[in-house]
């Protein structure tokens, strides 16, 4: 009996969840950042417009992996004596339907937020022609920007760097995007064996987080193996710093 009941209960949240994630319209943060950078953008400022893995909601401070790829090229345009403005995108609102509505944006292969992402950046184009705008992600935040780029009618202007994307996402050919793959990133050599072990673990390493009174994540306690792309790598700052000065640069100072 007791058996049965549970099943039943089993049954019954799984079809409310099913129903809810069928039926829910997609959800994406407001992302005003972008109507309000327009008053502060300089003409000669080199835009970067950041999305961190996992949820794709972390705000730069806080994004321990992608803050200091951001910092480098910064310090690089400094260096160079370019001036550059940072506008985050954040495609998952923080709320129980919004997470609902991003796992279907990630099975439809970002839909959703990259048409949404796409517009945005459309719309900064017109507004600020002269500018350079360069799409940073990491992940799954990777993953957003090689659909977004998919659908941006002029991308003369418009760069990538994408940076450990899943083994899934097929890239698109072209010379305005840079992607980096470390050989041992499982993730994005899709080493199946690595990553179902590893996401079966995970749950049991958050849960053994929370007993221990750590605020961790459920992406910190993931770790995949590999898939971690420090600026301190040179395999990494390099191959970034080279498409800055050979690309980005190299067609920003012949215009």
């Amino acid at each position: 009996m007791k058996k049965n009941k549970i099943k039943r209960l089993t049954a019954f949240f799984l079809t409310i969840f099913g129903l809810i994630y069928l039926f829910t319209p997609p959800i994406l943060p407001q992302n005003t950042q972008f109507l309000e950078a327009l008053e502060r953008i300089d003409s000669n400022d080199i835009i970067i417009i950041f999305t961190s893995g996992g949820w794709g909601n972390t705000p730069l401070k806080e994004a321990k992996d992608l803050a200091p790829i951001i910092e480098g090229i910064q310090e690089k345009f400094k260096k160079l004596g370019y001036d550059s403005f940072i506008i985050p995108y954040f495609r998952t609102k923080n709320t129980i339907l919004g997470k609902i509505s991003s796992t279907k944006d990630f099975l439809h292969s970002f839909e959703f937020s990259s048409k949404d992402l796409s517009e945005k950046i459309e719309l900064l184009t017109h507004t600020l022609p002269e500018n350079k705008i360069i799409l940073t992600g990491l992940s799954n935040g990777a993953a957003l920007i090689e659909e977004t780029m998919k659908k941006i009618s002029d991308s003369a202007s418009i760069y990538a760097i994408e940076i450990g994307a899943p083994f899934w996402e097929k890239g698109l050919p072209s010379e305005n995007i840079l992607r980096i793959q470390r050989e041992e990133d499982s993730l994005a050599k899709g080493e199946i064996d690595d990553l179902v072990l590893t996401f079966f673990k995970a749950p049991f390493k958050w849960l053994n987080s929370k007993l221990k009174g750590e605020n961790l994540g459920f992406s910190e306690v993931l770790n995949l193996p590999g898939h971690c792309y420090p600026w301190s790598l040179s395999e990494i700052h390099s191959q970034i710093i080279g498409f800055l000065e050979n690309r980005v640069l190299a067609k920003y100072e012949k215009q």
